[in-house]
C-alpha cells in the first residue's frame, strides 16, 4: 500500500513538474482547448479522489490529442491509483514513444515493473 501511494504521488509529481515533455510545444491547434479542458478536469477529480471519473477525462483528453506524452503519462498514472497496472503500462509505453529522450514514462514503468 505504501508502495502504491509512493508511485502515485512520484506520478503527480513528475506530471506536475513540466507542463509537458521535451519536444512536445506545437502552436495553438484546434484539438488544444478541449484536450486541456479534460485534463484540467482530470486533475480536479484527482484531486477530489474521484479517479473513475479521472481516468474518463484523461481518456476524453487523449482521444482528442493523442499525440500528448503528458496526457498518456496522466491517464497512466491514474490507472496506477486504481490499481490497473496492465493499462498503466500500455499508456507509459505510448508516452515513452511519444517523447522517447523524456526520463518520466522510463523511470514510473521501472517502477511498476519492480
Amino acid at each position: 500500500m505504501k508502495f502504491r501511494y509512493f508511485l502515485s504521488v512520484l506520478c503527480l509529481c513528475f506530471s506536475l513538474a513540466a507542463p509537458a515533455f521535451p519536444g512536445e510545444a506545437r502552436g495553438a491547434d484546434k484539438e488544444l482547448p478541449r484536450s486541456l479542458s479534460h485534463y484540467i478536469m482530470g486533475v480536479y477529480c484527482e484531486d477530489l479522489e474521484d479517479i473513475d471519473r479521472a481516468i474518463q477525462e484523461y481518456q476524453q483528453a487523449v482521444k482528442e490529442d493523442p499525440g500528448s506524452s503528458l496526457l498518456h503519462f496522466s491517464l497512466a498514472s491514474a490507472f496506477i491509483k486504481k490499481s490497473d497496472a496492465e493499462s498503466a503500462i500500455t499508456e507509459l509505453n505510448q508516452a515513452a514513444v511519444l517523447a522517447p529522450e523524456a526520463v518520466e514514462p522510463h523511470a514510473v514503468l521501472a517502477l511498476v515493473y519492480a
